[in-house]
């Protein structure tokens, strides 16, 4: 007979992780004192005390993917905690990023949960969806991310003002807060954090970054990423903010292939990326992969529910 377990949601990205576990045995509850471990999507700022009550009371930790993006908090910008039993990632390249800047716990690969998959599928290149980067919660957003979505932002505008693309703007919070400004011609959705595919869907080509270009990416539209060079970073003000601390070590690995910043044809770039998806293939595989299998996560979960601390300090 299993036991109980308190899930911290965020965004609803838990609900697969509950439903898994639910369907085969296990009991959600709200009451840390019932629960045998916690299933969270980060151990930093305002969740580091969940993990320590949870580690307090003598309860395992599960942590699963705050984003569709491989996890960089650790990476300089943040103490990992140092009592997780295990970290759940996506797909195998988001395993190997944090290999490469040295996370110390141990990873298991649960698949893509944010929504169901499909092929890619070539189109006309017309309708561009433009995702800029977005504002934290608080409105802040660097001054790097603004720029980036300025450039980006005009490119586009210039090949819709000729009449090459239509362009659509999908943005969280306030367009300005986003470093951008409303121009004739353009359709703009003021979005929510809720990874919803309407719009993504709807369109022949998606330019953004982060969770909207992945879940692009995993229905299949064609996307091309934006910045791609310039190191990740995080903070939510002047004083916090800064850069990771060991981007060299997996740059090769977790950067694009296509980015509008880094050409001198958009044009043809939007279309190289419509017609065929032969050069993002491989990074699809490994930042993508195959969507989660609920009876695998489930087994893996028990494997380390079933270890006692000392078998749990030798596999470290």
């Amino acid at each position: 007979m299993k036991g109980w377990f308190v899930a911290i949601d965020h965004q609803h990205k838990c609900l697969k992780y509950i439903d898994a576990l639910v369907r085969r045995g296990w009991k959600e509850t709200r009451t840390f004192n019932q629960a045998e471990f916690i299933l969270i999507d980060a151990d930093v700022l305002g969740r580091r005390r969940f993990v320590e009550n949870a580690h307090g009371q003598g309860k395992k930790i599960f942590i699963y993917p705050h984003a569709a993006r491989p996890m960089l908090m650790w990476d300089g910008l943040h103490e990992p905690y140092q009592h997780i039993t295990a970290n759940f990632v996506i797909a195998e390249g988001h395993a190997e990023v944090l290999r490469r800047y040295g996370y110390p716990h141990p990873l298991e690969v649960a698949g893509w949960t944010y929504c169901y998959q499909r092929p890619f599928q070539s189109t006309a290149g017309i309708r561009v969806l433009f995702g800029p980067n977005h504002p934290n919660a608080n409105g802040w957003l660097s001054d790097v991310d603004r720029s980036i979505n300025r450039r980006a932002y005009k490119i586009l505008l210039g090949l819709q003002r000729a009449a090459k693309i239509e362009l659509t703007v999908q943005y969280l919070h306030e367009l300005e807060q986003n470093g951008l400004w409303t121009e004739p011609g353009v359709q703009y959705i003021r979005s929510r954090p809720n990874q919803s595919v309407e719009h993504i869907d709807a369109a022949d080509v998606v330019v953004s970054t982060q969770t909207l270009a992945y879940l692009a990416i995993a229905r299949g539209v064609p996307t091309i990423m934006m910045g791609e060079s310039i190191p990740p970073r995080g903070g939510n003000s002047e004083d916090t903010f800064s850069f990771v601390a060991s981007w060299e070590k997996y740059c090769d690995l977790m950067k694009f292939p296509l980015d509008i910043l880094e050409t001198e044809d958009p044009a043809g770039l939007i279309q190289l990326a419509a017609q065929s998806d032969e050069t993002i293939r491989e990074w699809r595989r490994l930042f993508i992969g195959t969507m989660m299998n609920p009876s695998k996560f489930v087994e893996t979960v028990d494997c380390y529910m079933e270890r006692t601390e000392s078998e749990h300090d030798l596999h470290l």
